[in-house]
């Protein structure tokens, strides 16, 4: 792994992350949620990150922070170019098509003002950080990785792309100990940064939990995601006054028809005594007014997911949460939230019930998930990625925002 005080320079306070986004994001991508949140805490903090993106894909971001970059030239859009960048990257350990993406992109980019760059997840980060780490001389090289990495990857692949990167940053503990277990040893470029919420944007009402019967899902509508197995447990709870609020569609993004599965969350809703609402993708701007309209949340996710971000701003909100056990969601969530099985319709329909009926049990659970949220403040994740990054002395410690 490089050495840190080979490729940085300047004293502490001249250290500026540059993110750098997969070129070909998704503007609806969570991947800049993550990024958007972490350049709003540095600008607090009166640091001038910024990330490298094609402006109308960087849209959610103020202007000062982007700093263009060129339309990426997108091979692996052809299915035998791509198949044949996988074939020559187990051959040879190297992947053209991949690294032409990150190289297409970088056109008339300065990297010689750049201190510290940060790729951002994707499966490209094989070919992402190879290039990267052979052009670099001043500047340090880390991956934070928001998904689990592509398992294209075998084992010779991932050490040497570690081997490239000063830091490998997962957003669970979790994620890391399974990245191990591919890598075959505690890789020293391992570290964990959890992830964080704004608990100022996403809060409580005023007057306390909203104790009408009102359920919330949000998400990328998929089977993956588990909005069906909410409605099956519906079936199986005696209360019938309740309403379900479907929020997010099959894409990043409004419109388009809905799809089959869609359809049949649909077809399934028409069966049930209450009454359920599909709200569509709706931005990020109007999701914190939405989680605290409501008193219960759920995230029955059938994914090992490598954290659950939107559970975490749920609970900030303040809501009694029920949530599967899987992936890096226990690390936070722990006693604050109720885990259980969703694929068991039973037992999460009468829990379900059990929260819309006892008041005292569903405000005493949204409390203590709020106070479980607090611990995890993207002040606090933002200060452990600059120690993580530049050491220590040069992560803020400003005093929380509550």
């Amino acid at each position: 792994m490089p050495a840190a005080e080979e490729v940085r320079s300047g004293d502490a306070g001249d250290r500026q992350i540059t993110h750098f986004p997969t070129p070909a994001v998704s503007p609806g991508s969570p991947v800049l949620i993550v990024i958007e949140d972490l350049l709003r805490e540095a600008a607090e903090q009166g640091i001038r990150d910024e990330v490298l993106i094609e402006p109308w894909r960087g849209e959610r971001f103020r202007p000062e922070w982007i700093t263009p970059a060129s339309t990426p030239r997108d091979l692996m859009q052809n299915r035998l170019v791509a198949t044949a960048d996988h074939i020559f990257g187990k051959a040879v350990g190297r992947r053209p098509a991949t690294e032409e993406l990150y190289r297409s992109s970088m056109h008339g980019v300065d990297l010689e003002r750049v201190t510290e760059l940060v790729l951002h997840d994707g499966s490209f980060a094989f070919g992402g950080a190879r290039l990267l780490g052979a052009r670099r001389r001043h500047y340090g090289l880390s991956y934070y990785s928001h998904i689990a990495l592509s398992r294209s990857l075998d084992r010779r692949e991932l050490r040497a792309m570690l081997d490239r990167l000063d830091h490998c940053i997962q957003v669970s503990d979790f994620m890391a100990e399974r990245l191990r277990e591919r890598v075959g040893y505690d890789h020293p470029a391992l570290v964990t940064v959890h992830n964080g919420v704004d608990p100022t944007q996403f809060s409580p009402r005023p007057d306390g939990l909203n104790l009408e019967r009102r359920i919330a899902w949000v998400g990328k509508i998929g089977a993956n995601k588990g909005p069906d197995k909410v409605l099956e447990a519906l079936r199986h709870c005696a209360v019938t006054d309740w309403t379900m609020t479907i929020v997010g569609s099959s894409w990043y993004a409004a419109g388009g028809e809905p799809s089959p599965f869609e359809q049949q969350l649909h077809a399934m809703a028409e069966q049930l005594a209450g009454t359920t609402e599909f709200v569509g993708y709706k931005p990020r701007s109007e999701l914190p007014g939405i989680l605290r309209d409501q008193r219960i949340f759920v995230f029955p996710t059938m994914l090992d997911e490598a954290f659950g971000l939107v559970l975490l701003e749920a609970m900030a909100s303040g809501l009694a949460c029920v949530a599967s056990p899987r992936g890096g969601v226990p690390e936070f969530a722990r006693d604050a939230v109720i885990l259980l099985d969703p694929n068991d319709s039973r037992e999460f329909g009468g829990t379900l019930e059990w929260l819309l009926t006892d008041d005292v049990a569903a405000s005493e659970l949204g409390q203590k998930a709020r106070d479980r949220a607090l611990e995890y403040t993207t002040q606090r994740q933002y200060a452990r990625l600059r120690e993580v990054l530049f050491g220590p002395e040069t992560a803020p410690h400003p005093a929380e925002r509550a």
